[in-house]
């Protein structure tokens, strides 16, 4: 009897087994090719990166460049991309987590004595010659039976509990991410037209030394070819054409380091606006502008609005929503949850003293800049008033031509180094501009 009672023990419990086995378990033995023949060719082009096609260009303005660089930039086409899978991902998760249901566990137990029978309207009252033994022992295995998937099904529901609570804080941690991905995005439109105005200030300031050296070398050639002229009247040395053609030499040199920053600057600024390589490319300069002091800004109005310290608050506010979501006193990481928002507020009490140093740096340099930009307008009106001055002794024959042609070159050299400052100038503007508009550079 006790070998019967076991083997109806064990049928029950292994078809009990069987209904609880999932039923994807047999499909995952089965191999998928996850990137092959059920990925349609529709598919497979929709999941392609957009990669913007070469152009090509003969000249180029800065606005040209900003939308470009926009239109092209892949950072911002990833940040686009991110965003949306995290949209999709926070709906698939919500509609999961509603999705799970809980079963109910009832429980019954079977009489397994005369009294209970005879206590029951349930049952016919057996008669006493009736032996019950067989109805009793088979009730107690039923309702064991029945008391354990009780269990087994209220052990699943704190599971599955459990399974929608962490369900529901991936969501909202997703919809979070989502949120710092917008920022994130709008961050690198900031920071791409950032950017890319120091690159081509960068390549404008080049050009601008490349024609100014190139006219400093034709200067440097006549000094040899007079030097070598007076030498044969005797009104030169050997060491003065010595001297003449080794300053010859070296401007040649610096005139080529200086050419080949102008190709590497151009090829650079081509491979990011996905443009054709184009060595004859005419860079047009800045938008005239009246250059004035910066005017500063309230740090802390800075840093609150910057994006930096958004996303900042956007990871503090999901470490306090996780706490005051969690309401099981028995939860085992509570401690953790109360240390992440320490953690937190550790992070934007860091993050504010490093955006404030990098505010105040980006005033000084701005500030610096503008200085420099004086100084070399006060030196253009300088230059510009002695070359007049020298102008009227030459048409007097006072002095030769060669000098007025070197005064020339100093008014010609004065008027690039004040161009050079103004654009460092511009740069700097543009940084203080992007403050204003969350970006911290």
């Amino acid at each position: 009897m006790k070998t019967r009672i076991s083997a109806a023990s064990a049928l029950l419990l292994f078809l009990t087994a069987l209904l609880i086995v999932p039923s994807g378990i047999a499909a995952a033995a089965d191999e998928v090719d996850y990137y092959g023949e059920w990925l349609s060719e529709q598919d497979k082009k929709a999941q392609q990166f957009p990669v913007s096609e070469m152009v090509h260009m003969d000249e180029i303005d800065l606005e040209t460049v900003l939308q470009r660089a926009t239109e092209v930039s892949n950072n911002i086409k990833l940040l686009t991309l991110k965003s949306s899978y995290l949209k999709a991902k926070s709906s698939d998760v919500n509609i999961q987590a509603s999705e799970l249901s809980t079963g109910e566990a009832r429980t019954v137990t079977l009489p397994t004595t005369a009294e209970q029978f005879m206590g029951s309207s349930n049952y016919t009252v057996p008669k006493p010659e009736v032996w019950m033994g067989p109805v009793a022992e088979t009730n107690t295995v039923v309702t064991a039976v029945v008391y354990g998937q009780a269990k087994m099904v209220s052990g699943m529901n704190r599971l599955i509990e459990k399974q929608r609570f962490q369900m529901i804080v991936t969501a909202k941690q997703v919809d979070s991410e989502s949120i710092n991905a917008q920022i994130q995005q709008n961050e690198a439109a900031k920071g791409v037209r950032l950017q890319m105005t120091g690159q081509y200030a960068t390549l404008l300031s080049l050009k601008k030394q490349e024609k100014l050296m190139e006219q400093y070398l034709e200067l440097l050639t006549s000094k040899v070819k007079a030097a070598k002229v007076k030498l044969q009247y005797g009104l030169a040395s050997e060491d003065d054409v010595t001297n003449a053609e080794r300053a010859l030499q070296k401007q040649q040199d610096d005139l080529a380091v200086v050419k080949n920053n102008v190709l590497l600057s151009l090829a650079q600024l081509s491979f990011d606006l996905g443009i054709e390589y184009n060595p004859d490319l005419k860079v047009a300069d800045l938008p005239e502008a009246t250059l004035e002091p910066v005017e500063r800004a309230d740090v802390e109005t800075l840093v609150e609005k910057s994006f930096a310290m958004q996303m900042a608050y956007v990871n503090l506010n999901q470490a306090g929503w996780e706490k005051s979501f969690t309401t099981d006193p028995n939860f085992n990481g509570r401690e953790a949850l109360n240390t992440n928002i320490a953690l937190q507020r550790g992070k934007i009490a860091q993050l504010r003293v490093d955006l404030q140093k990098k505010i105040e740096a980006v005033y000084t340099e701005a500030d610096n800049l503008y200085e420099a930009y004086r100084v070399e307008r006060r030196n253009r009106d300088d230059a510009h008033a002695d070359y007049e001055k020298m102008k009227i002794r030459f048409e007097n024959g006072v002095i030769a031509k060669h000098d007025l042609e070197q005064l020339a070159f100093k008014v010609t050299q004065a008027d690039t180094m004040l161009e050079l400052a103004s654009i460092k100038y511009a740069v700097a503007v543009e940084k203080e501009k992007a403050m204003e508009q969350g970006l911290i550079p």
